[in-house]
């Protein structure tokens, strides 16, 4: 072994005792060493059976420490002298006698076993990929799993090569997980108040505008910029600090996503806590928040606890702390996966087994359920209400426009009212755009063109479909949340008394 190899090893026991903090005796048997090094007498090989990822490591006999303590002469050596930090390497134990190998094991394991997760974490996305709980969070389902999957290998012994570089690296995972949610979380807010901005836009232009900010394709590119541009703020902030001082800690980065995100849920607390207060909390979490979003933002309150007890346990030196310490923060990862979308896919299983249990074999009567309820106002206002929580009100507008118009099925629908409906519900871009397949549009667009008047059955034809699908998948949500139940109750009454 070379002069600067040993070294280099030295350096760990800087490390392991703080930077720069380390007992008189290790330094002055460090500064004997060094002064009087030849050959390696201290160094021998020590075969690492059962560590992983590892073959060979150097240690320095501690007898022969205690042989050369005795006949210290010279000065103590400076912490500028010390290389490179790497406590995670394969090199771990030189200086070193009394490290806990079946603890490192226990380490590894446990932040594998999170990388593991994350991999089963897709296949359960695969599953429910489709439904509108997945697609309402765009790339977040798809893009955290996988970054704090590398987050968590950076942190093992097999890619672990040097402090600095694993601190960049992970510092750039960990911004650029909170630039993508953050995005998600913003345009959440946005969509929640997009019907109130679509009511008091005046012009085409300012709702063109909205229209296009809540579109997928900008939310997909958004948060991928939001993303990269967030970490490369917080690389050209941070590098310095880690390679030359080696100061910053990940816990920084990870106290900004909790302060915001624990910030943004205990506002939204307050003020609708008044309804919190009328309605419970159930309906806070259900029926006013279809895509368990607010259930998301609990998280950050978890991962800031985690957090906390971490930085509680880290003030006092006990039996495997740092198997405690990977334990704690794989729970912090796991409930990140949950707000990359582990809530979506816990309540579209739950969704569908009790749709499987519940289930209605003929969907002809499951619509015409639907549409013997909406003919009763009080059920109509409040599936509104629900439709406009989960933001898909348009569905519920045009259906109740086209039952407007429905006094008979040959009834004409004049260019003027055809054009208002093409215009508010089918235009690509307008105020109200349903979602309909291409095939569906092309005819509709087709008969705008003409500028003819339209027998009203046409219409029902290229749309009704589509349109019920659309408004039964909304419905089978709305039947799982207390207020439905409430509704139920009351209308099995009034239906026994004849009332209605």
């Amino acid at each position: 072994m070379k002069y600067f190899e040993i070294k280099r090893n030295i350096g760990y026991m800087f490390y392991q005792n703080g930077f720069g903090n380390i007992s008189g005796y290790q330094k002055e048997f460090l500064t004997y060493y060094l002064n009087q090094f030849n050959d390696i007498p201290l160094v021998r090989k020590h075969n690492a059976l059962f560590y992983p990822f590892s073959s060979e490591k150097y240690v320095l006999d501690y007898e022969l420490q205690s042989q050369y303590y005795y006949n210290q002469s010279t000065s103590f050596m400076t912490i500028n002298e010390m290389y490179c930090y790497e406590k995670f390497s394969d090199e771990y134990n030189v200086c070193s006698n009394e490290v806990d190998r079946n603890a490192e094991i226990v380490y590894e394991s446990v932040i594998w076993a999170t990388v593991i997760i994350g991999f089963l974490f897709y296949l359960a996305l695969l599953t429910v990929c489709k439904t509108k709980s997945v697609k309402r969070r765009l790339t977040a389902p798809y893009a955290l799993p996988i970054l704090i999957i590398v987050f968590n290998i950076s942190f093992t012994s097999y890619t672990l090569s040097c402090r600095s570089v694993n601190y960049v690296l992970s510092i750039c995972f960990l911004s650029a997980i909170v630039g993508i949610y953050g995005f998600s979380l913003i345009r959440f807010s946005y969509l929640r108040y997009l019907y109130l901005f679509l009511s008091k836009a005046k012009s085409e232009t300012t709702i063109k505008i909205h229209k296009f900010l809540v579109s997928s394709w900008f939310g997909i590119i958004g948060s991928f910029v939001s993303g990269f541009t967030y970490a490369c703020i917080w690389m050209i902030i941070c590098i310095p600090y880690i390679v030359d001082q080696k100061q910053y800690s990940l816990q920084a980065e990870l106290n900004i996503m909790n302060n915001i995100g624990s910030l943004i849920i205990l506002i939204d607390i307050a003020l609708n806590w008044k309804k919190i207060k009328d309605k419970g909390l159930l309906n806070f979490l259900s029926f006013e928040d279809p895509f368990g979003l607010r259930i998301d933002l609990i998280y950050f309150l978890c991962i800031m606890l985690i957090t906390i007890v971490i930085a509680i346990c880290s003030q006092f030196t006990y039996d495997y702390e740092e198997v405690v310490t990977s334990v704690l923060s794989s729970l912090a990862c796991l409930c990140t996966y949950g707000l990359g979308g582990g809530t979506a896919i816990v309540l579209e299983w739950r969704r569908f087994i009790l749709k499987r249990r519940n289930a209605v074999s003929d969907n002809i009567k499951q619509e015409s359920r639907l549409e013997e309820l909406m003919k009763d106002d009080t059920f109509k206002e409040l599936f509104k209400m629900y439709c406009a929580k989960e933001f898909s009100l348009e569905n519920a507008l045009l259906y109740e426009e086209l039952e407007n118009l429905k006094e008979k099925d040959d009834v004409l629908v004049t260019v003027e009212t055809f054009k208002h409906l093409f215009e508010t519900y089918f235009q690509s871009l307008s105020k109200y755009e349903v979602n309909l397949p291409s095939p569906a549009k092309k005819e509709l667009v087709s008969i705008y063109e003409n500028q003819q008047p339209v027998k009203l059955s046409l219409i029902r034809n290229i749309v009704t479909t589509e349109l019920m699908l659309n408004l039964n998948d909304t419905f089978e949500r709305l039947k799982e949340t207390s207020e439905f139940k409430k509704y139920s109750f009351s209308r099995d009454i009034q239906l026994k008394n004849s009332i209605v």
